[in-house]
């Protein structure tokens, strides 16, 4: 009978042990937030974008802000997407998007210090205030959520690695102040900074989204590539099964700075051809035959532009005798070099003085006057 007693006891151990380790608490696993009209946006920053004038920042997705008068430096030649301002329904929908990764259901976070080098798989990560200064390897498909109390910086050592299946459109990065990314680090996942800005320094890049939802957004040589996670994809096998996997796509190509060879324009010949057209011809004639004339009426707004192959080019449809402010750079298939100087083209001629040209006419208008003074 003792024994019996000692048998039941263990059966139940058993089945005690079996539930307990078989069937441990699930953790519910994070969930992408809605980007809505948030979604195609490489960079928005609801004050201003400011991009370093040395020009070979360049972005794949659209651009925006509240106002195109906010957003500088940055011209549609360093834009794979478009430029728009003021950007309707990006700071809602992208605000709506930082609630959703706050929510509690997200799942129960674990705490992370980003110093040195770390691996995590999917789930909410509540980040302590801390720099980036190694690799972050995310491994594994599914949504990552790294959520933070405060502002957040990588040093240039900073990158992250994203493996089996993990991709970078599924990656968020919560922060309520600001995020300054450090000189060449890499980082990936869509970044909303709720009261500070986001601030890139020279180099670095993102595969991701930059959305500050008070603040700008600043540039400093950088490429910014739109997430993009490759659809899931079916494979037969000789037994008739099918398999899904789903892998990040491929990045953005990578855009080759201009060579150093290439002499930066200089404008040596212009005129104006009609009332609202302005003949332009630059120089020298070295390194490259494409090139970005950027044009506008103040010397501090240049908010147009046109690519030209060759070494001049007309521009029409302008105000009528509207004189431009105008400069050129060496492009490239997606980057811009360095623009010369800028010239005030087509402004109004000196009036004719009635005289034929001479050798001093300074001198000789004031001899003219002389004489009829002492005539009268």
């Amino acid at each position: 009978m003792k024994n019996l007693n000692k048998m039941k006891s263990l059966v139940w151990l058993l089945v005690f042990a079996t539930a307990f380790f078989v069937n441990p608490l699930k953790v519910s696993a994070a969930t992408a937030p809605d980007l809505g009209a948030a979604d195609s946006y490489a960079v928005f920053g609801k004050t201003g974008v400011t991009n370093d004038a040395g020009g070979t920042t360049h972005l794949w997705g659209n651009v925006g802000a509240d106002s195109i008068s906010d957003i500088t430096n940055l011209i549609a030649g360093q834009v794979d997407g478009t430029i728009i301002a003021p950007a309707s329904g990006v700071q809602t929908a992208a605000s709506a998007a930082y609630d959703t990764l706050d929510l509690g259901s997200q799942g129960t976070p674990v705490i992370l210090n980003l110093a040195g080098n770390n691996t995590v798989t999917p789930g909410v990560y509540n980040v302590q205030a801390s720099t980036l200064n190694g690799t972050l390897t995310l491994d594994g498909a599914g949504v990552y959520i790294f959520r933070s109390t405060s502002s957040i910086s990588t040093s240039g050592a900073g990158t992250m690695s994203l493996i089996n299946g993990a991709c970078a459109d599924n990656v968020f990065w919560q922060i309520p102040a600001s995020m300054t990314i450090g000189a060449n680090a890499h980082i990936e996942g869509t970044i909303i900074a709720q009261t500070g800005l986001i601030s890139f320094g020279s180099g670095t890049s993102l595969k991701g989204r930059a959305l500050s939802l008070t603040k700008q957004v600043t540039l400093l040589l950088n490429q910014i590539t739109q997430p993009v996670c490759a659809a899931a994809t079916s494979t037969s096998t000789s037994t008739s099964t099918s398999t899904s996997t789903s892998t990040s796509a491929p990045a953005a190509p990578y855009c080759p700075p201009i060579s150093n060879q290439v002499v930066t324009p200089v404008i040596i010949e212009s005129k104006r051809i009609d009332a609202d057209s302005i003949f332009l011809k630059w120089g020298p004639y070295s390194g490259t035959d494409t090139f970005n004339v950027q044009y506008g009426f103040k010397k501090e707004e240049l908010f147009y532009n046109v690519n030209v192959t060759g070494f001049s080019t007309i521009i029409n449809d302008l105000h009528q005798n509207q004189p431009i402010w105008v400069r050129v750079a060496a492009r490239n298939e997606c980057q811009i070099g360095t623009y010369g100087e800028s010239k005030l083209i087509g402004g109004p001629r000196l009036p004719s003085t009635g005289f034929a040209s001479q050798n001093n006419n300074f001198l000789y208008v004031l001899n003219q006057i002389k004489n009829w003074l002492l005539g009268h």
